[in-house]
């Protein structure tokens, strides 16, 4: 059941992206709710950690070093969900070139497991996030970026793809500025061949 709590985690990311404070009010909530899960469930050391996990990207942000470990372990772990918040915090925290790599595996992770079966949830939750990540760092960090206004501009014209489309064209303009090297079934992905 903690696979249903990514998305919640994703939206929570979008929201701290507009509003720092009101990202950690929500966050709060839902570290709070995880810990009364945790209380009456038989899986509670999974939703005590999701708490934590929350609380570690938000409220009192862990270095991202520490989240990629961290999510690396609970993906051998079998605890996809788990694996996955943490590389949330990953995508918020790290320079632009890991959380680029980062978010090429969590969409790919998101559109295997959400597109298909939950299209609502992809599309307004998923696809947004990708969209308000681009929309702060093209605003906040562009000197990251080896061509900004190049660069800007593809990701600003990516924004008006189909859904459908939408993620891999925002991402494929950075990874060329910042010249990433990605697993062959990322770059394949990025291209729609997969």
């Amino acid at each position: 059941m903690l696979i249903a709590l990514l998305p919640i985690t994703i939206k929570i990311a979008s929201e701290f992206l507009r509003s720092r404070n009101r990202g950690r009010d929500l966050a709060m909530t839902a570290a709070a709710a995880c810990d009364d899960i945790s209380r009456q469930s038989s899986n509670g050391k999974g939703w005590e950690l999701a708490s934590k996990l929350i609380t570690g990207i938000f409220v009192e942000p862990e270095d991202w070093r520490e989240l990629i470990k961290r999510g690396g372990e609970l993906s051998d772990a079998g605890e996809t969900g788990l694996s996955e918040i943490s590389y949330v915090g990953v995508i918020l925290w790290s320079g632009l070139a890991q959380s680029l790599a980062t978010q090429c595996h969590l969409f790919m992770f998101a559109e295997k497991y959400y597109r298909r079966a939950f299209e609502s949830i992809y599309s307004a939750i998923i696809v947004p996030f990708g969209e308000e990540f681009w929309k702060v760092a093209l605003e906040e960090r562009s000197f990251d970026l080896r061509m900004p206004l190049h660069t800007a501009k593809q990701i600003r014209a990516a924004f008006e793809e189909p859904m459908q489309a939408r993620l891999k064209a925002i991402l494929r303009a950075p990874a060329l500025d910042l010249g990433i090297r990605l697993p062959s079934e990322v770059k394949e992905w990025l291209l729609g061949k997969s």
